[in-house]
């Protein structure tokens, strides 16, 4: 979607905001929220080990059959590939060492073989959460998926969650069975998966969303805690907020929250996985904007802020005291 179009949830939020200025003209304009964009990609990067190992011990190696993987690898092509595909290669790659490594068992023939491959597995072993980390939340790839170029979600959008929830857990997926024999993905799901992220942004669009939504909803509560004395006050200006209020911003908080609460899980589960290597710009990133455990995230916040307009309008549909 282009970042010009002026969604529903454009309209709802300024009718909403406009609606509520006429309620309280002094209502505040400071609600203490902060937009804290996607960290820049070289904090977020995680160094890895080499592997070094000489041409007599490289042709070793090709024994487990691995030997043009590894030379491809370390071609011209290879070592600017993107970090998708050196995740994809390490998966593979690992799978089929820790293969071999079965099959030799203890053979005391292969001797130098066993020991080259354990200390290669040793290496690659410690490297693939960190293989995996700059394959994905450490990417530029990922960069772009929370990208703020995007439109707001919208109530009339459908279910754009659901796609890129379901490539988050592929990649959870893959995580989990990082170089385990028979665990490689299948590929063609693997790149869809990055393509669908790509092409929906849906991230992006959550936090733009949340960003335009939740100052609104801060700088309102202390109005709509103020219901009692409004509907004695200016009943038809707080009629005429609640309509708002019921037929455009409802809607959106409701898409909002249903949608995102199932996205972010999916995400959340990637996140967690790797909180051992995660470096302290995500998670400063993190805890301010989508983190479901951290009460002072933006993403809590917003959805305290919305509970208090809903209680406040469910009372006046009730009936005004």
């Amino acid at each position: 979607p282009g970042c010009s179009r002026t969604t529903s949830t454009d309209r709802a939020v300024t009718a909403y905001e406009a609606a509520l200025g006429v309620l309280s003209p002094s209502v505040a304009s400071e609600s203490r929220w902060q937009d804290i964009a996607w960290p820049d990609v070289r904090t977020l990067r995680l160094e890895t080990e080499e592997v070094r190992v000489g041409l007599l011990r490289f042709m070793d190696l090709d024994a487990c059959g691995v030997g043009a993987m590894i030379a491809e690898r370390n071609s011209a092509l290879g070592l600017m590939a993107a970090d998708s595909s050196v995740l994809l290669y390490e998966h593979e790659l690992l799978a089929r060492l820790s293969a071999c490594r079965e099959r030799l068992g203890t053979d005391d023939a292969d001797d130098d073989l066993r020991t080259l491959l354990d200390e290669t597995l040793e290496v690659k072993r410690r490297n693939a959460s960190r293989v995996f980390w700059n394959a994905t939340l450490g990417s530029r790839e990922f960069g772009s998926l929370f990208s703020r170029a995007t439109t707001p979600l919208s109530a009339s959008d459908g279910h754009p969650e659901k796609p890129a929830q379901a490539a988050l857990e592929l990649l959870v997926d893959v995580g989990r069975n990082l170089g385990r024999p028979g665990g490689i993905p299948d590929e063609d799901r693997y790149w869809e998966a990055y393509r669908v992220l790509e092409q929906e942004r849906y991230g992006g669009r959550l936090v733009t969303t949340m960003n335009r939504v939740a100052p609104v909803l801060l700088r309102g509560a202390p109005v709509v805690e103020r219901m009692d004395a409004l509907c004695r006050e200016r009943p038809a200006d707080v009629a005429a907020a609640g309509r708002i209020w019921r037929d455009e911003m409802q809607p959106v908080l409701q898409r909002l929250e249903a949608g995102g609460g199932q996205w972010m899980a999916a995400f959340d589960g990637l996140v967690v996985m790797q909180r051992p290597v995660e470096p302290a710009a995500f998670s400063a990133w993190y805890s301010a904007n989508l983190d479901p455990g951290d009460a002072d995230s933006g993403w809590r916040r917003m959805l305290a802020a919305a509970a208090v307009h809903a209680d406040a309008w469910a009372k006046v549909e009730a009936g005004c005291p």
